[in-house]
């Protein structure tokens, strides 16, 4: 690869081969790397026929995807695939996760900014996509399949949106964590899923400026929330939820459709102007 690894002089990844080739660190001992075209695993002749080990795994290097799309990835097994320190500016497209229902990471970063992430889950936990801690700012996820554990974890979403396509969830929480709570500002959560098994949707999560328009079906009753605190005005759409309970919680407001998008409605209950209310995708 060209470049020299450093900030100013990224290495430059232009094929999988290449992508693949970061993991070693005595020829490649800088940390920074750049995208200069797509990457689509189906060129790899080992890897397009899916990954059940790790390929990267840097603590310290930080890839730069300057826009670009990586492709075509197929997850299996418990090992955490691709670690960085921090991923930016990427976009993650057709990624399958087959049957993974440990919590190990498959792409692990500290921080990822700027990303968009498309995954189809095969009976494989939520919390296998990216583990269970992190920060994902300015991040975009759509997310279909089916998941059979909640995304768990101390998970920091900024500027995020989350959206489920025809998504079928079998634990008792969509949201929830162990381990200290997931934070949900200026994020929004959309999308259908099918949740027979729901007993919550959010369970130890801080809201802060963020809201929910997620249509669920549900043949059991359910709370919307369990052990979360809002901090700052949010809201979720109450006429999307079949069978919820609404408990009460300070900052947090139970609407209607016509509510959510109506901005000078929600301007008047201190709800920012940051985000718009999202045309459905």
């Amino acid at each position: 690869m060209a470049g020299s690894g450093t900030q100013d002089s990224p290495y430059l990844v232009s094929d999988v081969y290449d992508f693949c080739a970061i993991n070693d660190g005595e020829t490649y001992s800088g940390n920074y790397f750049k995208l200069t075209s797509d990457i689509d695993f189906n060129d790899h002749e080992t890897y397009k026929n899916g990954i059940s080990a790790a390929i990267i795994s840097r603590d310290s290097a930080i890839l730069n995807g300057d826009g670009h799309k990586i492709s075509n990835m197929t997850f299996s097994g418990t090992a955490q695939k691709i670690k960085f320190s921090s991923i930016n500016n990427v976009e993650f497209v057709f990624v399958t996760v087959q049957a993974v229902t440990s919590n190990s990471a498959q792409i692990y970063a500290p921080t990822f900014n700027n990303c968009n992430f498309g995954f189809f889950l095969s009976s494989s936990n939520m919390g296998c996509i990216f583990g269970t801690n992190g920060s994902f700012i300015d991040c975009k996820f759509n997310l279909k399949g089916t998941s059979p554990q909640s995304w768990i974890g101390k998970i920091n979403f900024n500027r995020c949106h989350i959206n489920f396509v025809d998504f079928t969830h079998t634990d008792a929480a969509i949201f929830s964590s162990n381990v200290g709570n997931f934070v949900f500002r200026n994020s929004y959560i959309t999308g259908t899923v099918t949740a027979n098994n729901l007993d919550k949707i959010l369970y130890s999560c801080t809201l802060i400026n963020s809201f929910l328009a997620l249509k669920i079906s549900s043949t059991k009753s359910y709370y919307t929330v369990e052990s979360c605190e809002c901090t700052a005005t949010s809201f979720i759409d109450k006429e999307l939820l079949q069978n919820a309970s609404f408990p009460s919680l300070t900052y947090l407001h139970y609407l209607t459709t016509s509510q959510c998008m109506d901005n000078a409605y929600l301007q008047s209950i201190g709800y920012p102007a940051f985000p718009a209310f999202p045309a459905k995708e």
